[in-house]
């Protein structure tokens, strides 16, 4: 860019948008009486000269849209930093990267609620108390099966604080259900002594065969 023909005594230049490439003139620093310089919209690149500031303390300078100009800093790593900005790999790369990371973080908490299904199925039992202690017996059943029986918990006969007496049915024979809530051996035999002669009045006022406790 040669600007030798302006007059030293110019106030304001104008260039913008004049298609000037290539780095900033030094003879601009002669211009002792600018006070306006517009190089916006070119093509213009290196870095701004300090000219600019230290010769012209009063100079106003336009120097948008040109994007391989170093406004401040070291240019090579401005160039560094735009490149990486207008690199579309880096924003596709972090995108992948964060789409794997929360598809892996769903999956991990798929598999947990799975295998605390799975567990909950395969702890279900179902103890069997009849009026004479040496005839109660203890028979497992799937979860899938004590819904069947309840017809999915529909119909709740009692409930207390360690569980819920449900009413059901197994090989024709109507039967209270009651829903242990706490795994532990104390909750299971406070819930074996909580209100079971009230339990066991009902079972009988419905005309109910047996109380079944079952663990969940």
């Amino acid at each position: 860019m040669t600007v030798q023909h302006f007059s030293e005594q110019l106030n304001t230049l104008n260039l913008s948008s004049r298609g000037l490439t290539g780095h900033i003139a030094v003879y601009i620093s002669k211009l002792i009486e600018l006070e306006s310089l517009d190089l916006s919209n070119n093509s213009l690149i290196g870095e701004i000269p300090v000219f600019l500031v230290e010769n012209l303390p009063l100079l106003r300078v336009l120097l948008g849209q040109n994007p391989n100009l170093c406004e401040s800093g070291p240019c090579d790593q401005q160039t560094k930093d735009k490149s990486k900005e207008n690199n579309p790999i880096i924003y596709i790369l972090a995108s992948v990267s964060a789409f794997l990371m929360l598809l892996l973080v769903v999956l991990a908490a798929v598999i947990i609620i799975y295998i605390k299904k799975r567990k909950l199925k395969d702890d279900v039992y179902i103890h069997m108390e009849s009026g004479d202690p040496l005839k109660s017996k203890r028979r497992q059943y799937s979860f899938d099966e004590v819904v069947y029986m309840t017809n999915n918990f529909e119909r709740v006969l009692g409930r207390g604080e360690f569980g819920t007496v449900y009413y059901g049915i197994i090989d024709d024979i109507p039967i209270a259900v009651k829903i242990l809530l706490q795994s532990s051996a104390q909750g299971y035999q406070k819930f074996l002594a909580e209100d079971l002669q009230v339990v066991h009045q009902q079972v009988r006022d419905s005309g109910y065969g047996d109380l079944l406790p079952m663990n969940l």
